[in-house]
């Protein structure tokens, strides 16, 4: 919070829930509200009408901690007669604690469907309506016309029950805790999707239909987590189970939840109800008699005020059993922590108005794909992670569903880093770190299995998995622009047998390499083509959408994975006497800084293949250093295939005088380019479209072959007994002919 605004405005909007009440602690009308892109309601100032009193800063709960609880937490189990279960979500505890201040004369104010299709909240003083609150309802409630009801209601002195949200409870409870007469309860809560967002599946999926009735909790095949909505139509009725809802999946993995709710400051044991009420999940575990399969309401008692209110309602419970807190806790989190958001979130808000909420939702959720891709996806590595990228940008273009398989080491640190920041944002993955074990679960996700790009074959820092030794000899396999790395494998001979028949069970191999051509051909004939990198393979555009900022000035941005002290003098002293400011790139730079920078400086100095790459993409003046360490072949073939002027390439340790002719050599560079983008694309497409069939004669000697020594003997053995079995059959066949 800034101290030149005393308004609403400077609330954080991540920390903003939308009860709506500093709206009406405006007594000016300066607060109005309105809908971000995706349909979640913040307070809009109007500055004309400010008068910056503080009255709304005074009444926002976001900024007040919750009074804690007078009492200690009474947890019970609790179920309505069956009747009521019958028209409730879980055990009708709600419905009972309502009937007993309606009963009274007083008002109950809570959630209900407005026209069937939006949820509001609204105020209540008959049995009659109570229908209308009952159930769950798992969209945002729209509180902005609550509050002077409630003013009104509490000001007759007789009593009234508010239900709703933690934070929409705390509100209530911040606005008129001086009234005696006012009973909060408020439900176990995991999070609230926007009105927008249930609008958007309702137009989808039954466009112009007729709703007469909606309830997320269909209880007709029991109570269970295995939730089912239901909707009634004028001439049937639909059941959906939640897997089959789109709205009702994204909002059950915690995809299309309000920010604030990440970082629920309501969530926890100290609860902002007299009462808390939801579903006793777990229940059976402690005691089976407590679950009949009609509905097992938890209750917790926080406050004195709550445990009149439920003594006074104990006699109308078919059932009432105090259990340890503890129990509700083990399987209820919302009594623990807030919601852990969906890591993939923030990609569907990213496609929310260009996508259908189905596909939206399904692409993200299903682990299933056309492609399961490995490389070095996870790496907080700048080239590994835009290797990735484009290779999903291009598979997505031509058609093509894909997962980059989450085969990350358990040991490698990603949390905060520039892979997991960038994924959350643009990437396609799933989401378990894989053992070699769990891999072969992934058989029949994919349609196709594809490893690349970059250094995916470097014997000697990957595993056989790598070598997609985990897919079943049927599914086809195909290596993209594939790197060795080196010109040749430095591991045993056994390891490189082990590779060389791996290799063998691929239906197309490409490298992006000469010397992997070469290399493959050694190994035995094995057939591999010569491709670009992806990130040549997408139009510069796709990175360009990723830049944020713009960096003006003239400066030179070095990229170097292998800094001596001699490099960075040479350096200095380049830069000096071009009066160039020096910009360097680390591990922590964001992928999207990493590439404006490239994009707007003067040079561009680089030890990098990948560095290289974007230089030539970007089309900059740039000098790159041999990195013999990691492998200069990558260097090399790209010179050869590019016809890169060799002036740009420093093997001696000295910057060169001459520059890359932005124009003449660049007109040459992006020529070749375009004609191996061209063939390397054509190459991929076909791969993907004409896989191939491995022939059965050489699916079993595979098989054979993966066998160790003995194993191999002894189905060999095996094999040749079946073989002569049925050849003497034939024979006696024949003969009793």
């Amino acid at each position: 919070m800034t101290n030149t605004i005393n308004n609403i405005s400077c609330i954080d909007p991540n920390n903003c829930t939308g009860c709506m009440l500093c709206m009406y602690a405006c007594t000016k009308g300066a607060i109005k509200y309105s809908e971000n892109d995706y349909g979640f309601v913040y307070p809009q100032i109007d500055e004309k009408l400010c008068i910056q009193c503080k009255k709304c800063l005074s009444a926002c709960p976001a900024l007040h901690k919750t009074k804690p609880l007078s009492i200690d937490t009474d947890c019970y189990a609790a179920m309505a007669k069956d009747s009521i279960r019958e028209t409730s979500s879980s055990g009708g505890a709600f419905t009972i604690l309502a009937n007993s201040i309606l009963k009274d004369g007083g008002y109950v104010c809570g959630a209900a469907f407005d026209n069937r299709t939006l949820v509001s909240h609204i105020t209540i003083n008959n049995e009659e309506d109570l229908l209308k609150l009952q159930k769950s309802k798992y969209v945002q409630s729209d509180t902005s016309s609550i509050w002077p009801q409630l003013k009104s209601c509490l000001s007759t002195g007789k009593n009234v029950l508010f239900s709703g949200t933690p934070c929409q409870c705390a509100a209530v409870q911040s606005e008129f805790a001086e009234y005696k007469n006012l009973y909060i309860v408020d439900i176990l809560c995991m999070g609230v999707a926007s009105q927008d967002c249930w609008k958007k599946y309702l137009n989808e999926e039954f466009p112009n239909a007729k709703i007469n009735d909606i309830n997320f909790r269909n209880k007709s095949a029991g109570w269970s987590q295995q939730l089912q909505l239901s909707i009634q139509f004028d001439d049937e009725s639909k059941i959906i189970p939640f897997q089959n809802s789109s709205y009702f999946l994204g909002f059950l993995k915690a995809i299309t939840l309000r920010e604030s709710c990440k970082n629920c400051k309501y969530a926890g044991s100290e609860r902002t109800g007299d009462i808390t009420i939801g579903d006793f999940w777990g229940i059976d575990y402690y005691d089976k008699k407590l679950n009949d399969n009609k509905g097992t309401s938890l209750v917790l008692v926080n406050t004195t005020h709550g445990k009149q209110l439920l003594a006074k309602v104990q006699k109308d419970f078919k059932l009432l059993k105090r259990v340890p807190f503890e129990i509700a806790k083990r399987r209820n989190m919302a009594l623990s922590q807030p919601t852990k958001t969906n890591p993939k979130s923030n990609i569907f808000w990213k496609n929310y108005k260009s996508l259908t909420l189905k596909n939206n939702i399904y692409t993200l959720i299903d682990e299933t794909a056309d492609c399961g891709i490995i490389n070095y996806w996870y790496a907080n590595d700048h080239g590994a992670i835009l290797t990735a990228y484009a290779l999903q940008k291009l598979l997505q273009k031509a058609g093509y569903s894909s997962r980059l398989i989450n085969i990350c080491p358990a040991s490698y640190e990603r949390y905060d880093g520039i892979s997991q920041k960038f994924e959350l944002k643009h990437l396609y993955s799933t989401y378990e770190t894989y053992n070699s074990v769990s891999l072969k679960t992934l058989n029949g996700k994919y349609k196709y299995f594809l490893v690349g790009s970059d250094q995916v074959f470097r014997a000697e820092w990957v595993s056989d998995d790598w070598f997609l030794e985990f897919v079943d000899i049927k599914t086809p396999k195909i290596a993209i622009a594939a790197s060795f790395g080196i010109d040749k494998l430095n591991v045993s001979k056994s390891r490189i047998k082990k590779i060389r028949y791996l290799l063998n069970r691929f239906n197309h191999i490409s490298v992006r390499e000469s010397s992997g051509v070469s290399l493959c051909k050694k190994m035995g004939h094995i057939k591999a083509a010569l491709i670009l990198d992806p990130v040549f393979l997408v139009d510069k555009s796709e990175f360009e959408a990723l830049i944020e900022d713009k960096y003006e000035g003239k400066y030179c941005y070095c990229y170097l994975r292998d800094l001596s002290t001699a490099k960075k003098l040479q350096i200095q002293d380049f830069c000096s006497r071009r009066q160039l400011t020096i910009f360097w790139c680390d591990a922590n730079v964001s992928i999207e800084e990493f590439l404006a920078r490239i994009m707007y400086a003067e040079y561009f100095i680089t030890d990098s293949y990948h560095g290289l790459c974007f230089a030539l993409i970007f089309n900059k003046k740039f000098y790159c250093y041999y990195n013999v360490k990691r492998g200069n072949s990558r260097f090399v073939s790209l010179i050869e295939m590019l016809k890169i002027p060799q002036k740009c390439f420093i093997s001696d340790e000295s910057l060169s005088l001459f520059e890359i002719n932005l124009k003449s050599d660049y007109k040459s560079i992006n020529e070749n380019i375009d004609l191996f983008k061209s063939e390397s694309i054509n190459w991929i497409l076909s791969s993907l479209n004409n896989p191939g069939k491995l022939s059965s004669n050489r699916i079993l000697l595979y098989k054979l072959l993966s066998y160790p020594p003995k194993e191999f003997l002894k189905y060999s053995v095996i094999s040749l007994k079946k073989y002569l079995r049925l050849k003497r059959n034939e024979r006696k066949n024949k003969i009793n002919v």
